[in-house]
């Protein structure tokens, strides 16, 4: 593709402050899961908003990556070669990920120890030793997908044929299609779920862990939906349909996850409340109820954010796009600039609210920043 649209770089810039906001909200909600350093600390009225924040969050934001990464492999392929498009994946996310196994993770834990009183420097030397060690590649499992993902790409192109060429005018899916395979993800969900229960160890936990995936040992049940918007993204290249989303498209897939959004609002609300109006049984049908429903508000959600970014011009809409060549490098580093940021926050006696605000807002710069220095260096070009 030969420039990035505009818009595009807003969004990424904005999707990574998102998750930013997702990780510090996981810091202080109750019955939260999962990160580095939980406390645990917000009242139960705070927490359950904000579970109800992280709930829609997990939806659509991550599935919003995946099919904007997907959007720009089949052009990237076709210029660079299999094997150079294949060596730069490696470059670009495996030398991140080999960081992340050996320094990042061990330091973002070592952080986490020394809120239980240990020192930073003996829980460095404990996460490292030999019969301790083990990878994690904590938020870098989208990292792993996008690698995994990438190279099915090439496998199938490869064992089509299909070439890629530009097609304009390409018409966009008719809005049955593109249900359909919504409603497809949304039932391979669920088959995944049968298996491996969202949000529950399964047998394989343990190897998992051990080759730093444990984020998939109860999140398997995303992956369809993870699968089906990186596909989605890499079809729509073509014809640069994310560029041309009418706002009739808009407007109907925002009504369905408007529709979508305040069932799981409802939902969580019955959860919340079950008991004292008789339907506790809601409880037990939660995550199936979300695996359905999720891949809809996730359709719905970024549909018409892709058609509003497109068509408005927003407040320091230059700005946001120009952040976002540091947005790889801020979504690598902020989990341990989060931790830091929490554990200085314990020294103070501040309401949960004002140090969410903080954790946020300090994590997003500093974040941002420190990506913006590396990338400068010699030894991130290419991979930063």
């Amino acid at each position: 593709m030969p420039s990035r649209a505009h818009f595009l770089d807003q969004l990424r810039t904005l999707l990574i402050a998102l998750v930013i906001l997702h990780h510090a909200a996981i810091t202080y909600a109750k019955e939260s899961c999962c990160w580095f350093l939980q406390q645990h600390s917000a009242g139960p009225w705070l927490s359950a908003l904000l579970k109800l924040m992280l709930s829609f969050n997990q939806s659509f934001f991550m599935g919003m990556f995946f099919l904007i990464s997907g959007y720009f492999v089949p052009a990237s392929l076709e210029k660079k070669g299999v094997r150079m498009f294949l060596m730069d994946r490696l470059r670009r996310l495996g030398i991140p990920l080999l960081v992340t196994w050996l320094v990042l993770s061990p330091l973002t834990k070592a952080l986490a120890a020394v809120s239980k009183g240990t020192s930073l420097a003996e829980a460095i030397v404990q996460n490292l030793a030999p019969d301790q060690f083990k990878p994690e590649s904590g938020v870098l499992w989208f990292v792993m997908a996008l690698m995994l993902f990438s190279t099915g790409y090439v496998v199938w192109q490869q064992l089509s044929g299909y070439r890629f060429k530009r097609d304009p005018e390409r018409p966009l899916p008719r809005t049955a299609v593109l249900a359909g395979l919504i409603a497809l993800a949304a039932s391979s969900s669920l088959v995944v779920a049968s298996i491996a229960p969202l949000g529950e160890p399964i047998p394989a936990t343990e190897v998992l862990n051990r080759l730093g995936l444990g984020y998939w040992a109860g999140n398997l049940s995303y992956l369809p939906p993870y699968i089906t918007f990186f596909a989605i993204g890499c079809a729509a290249a073509q014809g640069r349909w994310l560029e041309r989303i009418s706002t009739r498209q808009a407007k109907t897939w925002g009504v369905v996850g408007l529709v979508s959004t305040t069932i799981l609002v409802l939902i969580s609300a019955l959860q919340l409340n079950g008991e004292q109006v008789g339907i506790a049984w809601i409880n037990g049908y939660r995550s199936t109820i979300y695996l359905l429903i999720s891949p809809f508000i996730a359709c719905g959600v970024i549909v018409w954010l892709l058609w509003w970014f497109r068509t408005h011009n927003i407040p320091y809409g230059t700005q946001l796009a120009d952040a976002s060549a540091d947005t790889y490098g801020a979504y690598i580093l902020h989990p341990p600039v989060l931790v830091t940021g929490a554990l200085l926050l314990q020294s103070v006696s501040w309401p949960v609210p004002i140090n969410l605000i903080l954790l946020f807002l300090g994590g997003t710069i500093a974040s941002f920043g420190v990506s913006h220095i590396l990338r400068r260096l010699p030894i991130s070009r290419g991979i930063l």
